[in-house]
């Protein structure tokens, strides 16, 4: 109080008095909403503070990159205090790349000898009998580490990219927003090239006594410096963008225009059908930049070529050949076909496992239900003030 007369004082009378005085509105005769002139007082309140709710938040620019890269906004339910939830589109999208690589190895094996050497598949096949069982499945480690995770972030973060972006651009078409999502996620998944680039090495015949094991030559890789481990990103990135792009959207394609079916058998190979035929078309089409990807990252110090020039060492090799280009595409898209249609379909059914679990409530832990009686019985009280989802 005596703060406020203090200040008073040291204003001009006029501003004083008007500031002591609360503010009058006068109410004309003629109006219908009162007979007399009245006077109301009305008090001079500081505006209340605007509040930005969570949806809000998501929706601005910085709120929007947040949540790409954090996570934050992903998921806005009813619950302000909710039950943790497992992002089970990381795990099952590792679990089917778990499956299919110990399934399909040897054949992918057999594909990088043609890829590498230009043999025929005979002869990869011959090569690998007289190794023998020992060094068959020599080199699994890279690819299990490397295509369990790369599918899981390829799952996992196409359909967090995905909602986001649709929240956020609601008014650009759907397949538009989706190709975006799903050239992030190829990108993002570039990132774990070192695993794709040791699998390179320890496959090729030449490096077989300089290499032990995946952590041998990964310390021997570290003398040349950390660009030699992401030797062929680029080919990578030209490979993963595109090739999400046609599979995520060409999935979603398949799926709203074949039948429906929801469990069992016909479900299964639905799934497997329609990974098997995307996954050999794709294949297929990215075929000769692979093998520029190949014969790039089968190189240990020296120069780093572009791949152009690359091409153009792989183009005289194979004698100018569109045929030698293409050697061992054969086995390249019948083992794309079973592959991902093994990664689709247990992608798939996983995905069933995981949603059959929270219904039946197998996946909530004690104190996460807890959580939800306790938010439950706040929002059932009016004096909760709640923001709901519009």
């Amino acid at each position: 109080m005596d703060d406020q007369q203090s200040r008073r004082q040291l204003l001009k009378p006029d501003q004083a008095e008007r500031e002591a005085k609360p503010s009058t509105r006068t109410i004309p005769k003629n109006d219908t909403t009162a007979k007399n002139t009245t006077t109301v007082s009305t008090v001079n309140t500081p505006p209340a503070a605007e509040v930005m709710k969570p949806t809000d938040v998501a929706k601005t620019p910085s709120g929007f990159l947040a949540g790409l890269i954090f996570g934050l906004g992903s998921k806005v339910t009813d619950m302000d205090v909710k039950a943790p939830q497992l992002d089970q589109e990381f795990i099952c999208g590792w679990g089917a790349a778990f499956i299919n690589i110990t399934s399909t190895f040897p054949i992918n094996k057999a594909i990088f000898r043609q890829q590498l050497q230009g043999i025929s598949g005979y002869q990869a096949m011959q090569q690998l009998s007289s190794e023998g069982l020992r060094h068959l499945y020599r080199g699994l480690l890279p690819p299990l580490l490397q295509k369990t995770t790369t599918v899981s972030i390829m799952f996992g973060s196409y359909q967090n990219f995905r909602v986001r972006i649709d929240n956020f651009f609601p008014g650009v078409p759907q397949p538009v927003n989706h190709a975006v999502a799903a050239i992030m996620a190829g990108t993002l998944e570039a990132t774990l090239a070192p695993f794709e680039r040791i699998q390179t090495l320890l496959q090729n015949q030449t490096y077989q006594k300089r290499f032990n094991n995946t952590w041998h030559a990964g310390k021997e890789l570290w003398a040349f410096g950390l660009r030699e481990y992401y030797r062929g990103l680029t080919p990578i990135l030209m490979r993963n963008g595109p090739s999400n792009v046609v599979f995520f959207l060409g999935r979603e394609y398949l799926s709203e225009h074949t039948p429906d079916f929801e469990k069992g058998p016909s479900r299964l190979a639905k799934d497997f059908i329609c990974g098997a035929c995307l996954g050999a078309v794709i294949s297929t089409f990215f075929f000769p930049l692979n093998v520029v990807k190949t014969r790039m990252q089968s190189q240990v110090g020296g120069p780093f070529n572009s791949v152009w020039k690359s091409f153009q060492v792989v183009w005289a090799e194979r004698d100018r050949s569109l045929k030698s280009l293409f050697r061992g595409y054969h086995l390249n898209y019948t083992r794309s076909f079973i592959s991902w249609g093994i990664i689709n379909a247990s992608y798939e059914y996983l995905m069933q496992l995981f949603h059959r679990a929270k219904t039946t409530g197998l996946l909530q832990a004690p104190h996460m239900q807890e959580q939800v009686s306790v938010a439950q019985q706040e929002l059932a009280t009016p004096e909760h003030v709640h923001w709901k989802k519009k």
